[in-house]
């Protein structure tokens, strides 16, 4: 089959990548893998891309604005139009070009929804995987201004969320578009055929938020590449934590910092690495804060953003790896790694985490809220070698058995040849 591919960034050719973009450059390399005929549309590369599939770079209206305007017309799209008249054009000229049987979108908000609205007026048959809540949250992880999950969705009462140092000219063009969003995203919405979520827990969300149950499937990630799936990785146990991600309020950063001088007390020699970059300067300044408050500067090290194999080979190092998420998260990649190399998980008990983690079999959950649990557990699992490397065996077992890399992939192919024919009897 003629498969398309869409998403904003590529890891190695893409500066700031997270997981939703190694979850699509997985599946990608699995599909060349079975010689599917796969085209990549993203925006422009560091580097031009050498590999099995053929890549398009898709220009933006920002990158012939200059920088400010730029700026601004990003955070229009961002605020409710997402339309941006050069992508759609652009790639409406590439689907005709490559002619692909179905489009499968990614994370791709830079490159704007319009291009399902070109997929769909070319009559080509749409997936979006969905990594995150940006369509129908504007700040991507349904938290509202008091910290709290939010069920209400986008509309007027999303102002209140805005940073306090939001610039007054975007917090009024952004109150503006808070009249419209929800109009503009559930049209978008509306040429999607079949939304990929990774939990039964985020199929609900979308279920609550309105889109039909049969145009949703929970499909777990591809998690194929040998060179870091299900190695032997257990490595010798130290009093080591390990934090992988964006640093910005919704991974909670702040709730294991909190939890870490009851961890000290117990365990002095106690080390918590943090993978990542920050990505607000606002939750910046409160870390680095939060830091010096509880004088943690000899117990915290910032390595910054890392190569993925070095993530893995420092993961597979560490003790404990923390995943303090206070959102209904989709599932964020770190955790079926983690669990791929035996580690011991100390992990927020909501959204898709207890579909993968049974409390005290395979991982600890907690409350995301509280940094005492937190710190209870993974004093208990530094303290307890024996137990933590059991947990941890018991985590890549449990994960043997739900994710089948050949399987999630031949799931995706099947929806991909029942979307081709859905085509044909639509035509």
């Amino acid at each position: 089959m003629k498969l398309c591919q869409v998403t904003d960034l590529l890891p190695g050719y893409h500066r700031l990548t997270a997981g939703a973009e190694q979850a699509s450059y997985i599946l990608i390399g699995m599909l060349c893998e079975r010689d599917q005929d796969v085209s990549v549309l993203s925006t422009r590369p560091l580097k031009q891309p050498r590999e099995k599939f053929r890549f398009y770079s898709v220009p933006t209206l920002e990158d012939y604005l200059g920088k400010k305007l730029g700026k601004l017309f990003k955070a229009f799209k961002w605020a409710f139009l997402e339309f941006d008249p050069v992508a759609y054009f652009h790639s409406k000229r590439l689907f005709k070009k490559i002619k692909p049987d179905v489009v499968h979108f990614h994370a791709f908000s830079i490159l704007s929804y319009s291009l399902a609205l070109a997929a769909r007026r070319l009559n080509i048959p749409t997936l979006f995987s969905v990594y995150d809540y940006g369509f129908f949250c504007p700040l991507n992880y349904l938290i509202d201004h008091e910290g709290e999950i939010c069920d209400r969705f986008h509309g007027v009462n999303c102002v209140k969320c805005l940073p306090d140092d939001f610039p007054l000219g975007r917090r009024i063009l952004y109150l503006l578009g808070t009249l419209f969003r929800r109009r503009f995203f559930n049209f978008y919405l509306s040429k999607i055929d079949l939304f990929i979520v990774l939990s039964k827990a985020s199929a609900q969300t979308l279920r609550d938020y309105g889109i039909d149950k049969r145009r949703t499937r929970v499909v777990p990630y591809h998690l194929s590449q040998q060179k870091y799936i299900f190695r032997e990785r257990e490595g010798s146990h130290d009093n080591s934590v390990l934090y992988v991600g964006h640093i910005e309020f919704r991974k909670g950063l702040h709730v294991l910092l909190r939890a870490m001088p009851l961890v000290i007390r117990q365990v002095p020699d106690a080390k918590l690495y943090v993978v990542g970059e920050f990505t607000e300067e606002g939750y910046k300044k409160r870390i680095m804060r939060l830091i010096d408050s509880l004088s943690l500067e000899k117990n915290v090290l910032f390595l910054g953003r890392k190569p993925h194999e070095e993530v893995l080979s420092l993961m597979s190092r560490v003790g404990v790896v923390a995943i303090p998420e206070q959102w209904n998260s989709l599932t964020p990649v770190v955790l079926p790694e983690a669990m791929s190399l035996a580690k011991p998980i100390v992990a927020s008990r909501l959204g898709g985490f207890p579909e993968y983690l049974k409390d005290g079999e395979n991982g600890f959950l907690v409350n995301p809220r509280r940094p005492a649990e937190f710190a209870e557990r993974i004093i208990f699992l530094l303290r307890n070698g024996e137990i933590a490397l059991s947990m941890g065996r018991n985590a890549r077992e449990s994960l043997v058995h739900s994710i089948n890399s050949h399987q999630s992939c031949e799931e995706m192919l099947h929806l991909y040849r029942s979307l081709k024919n859905y085509r044909r009897s639509r035509n």
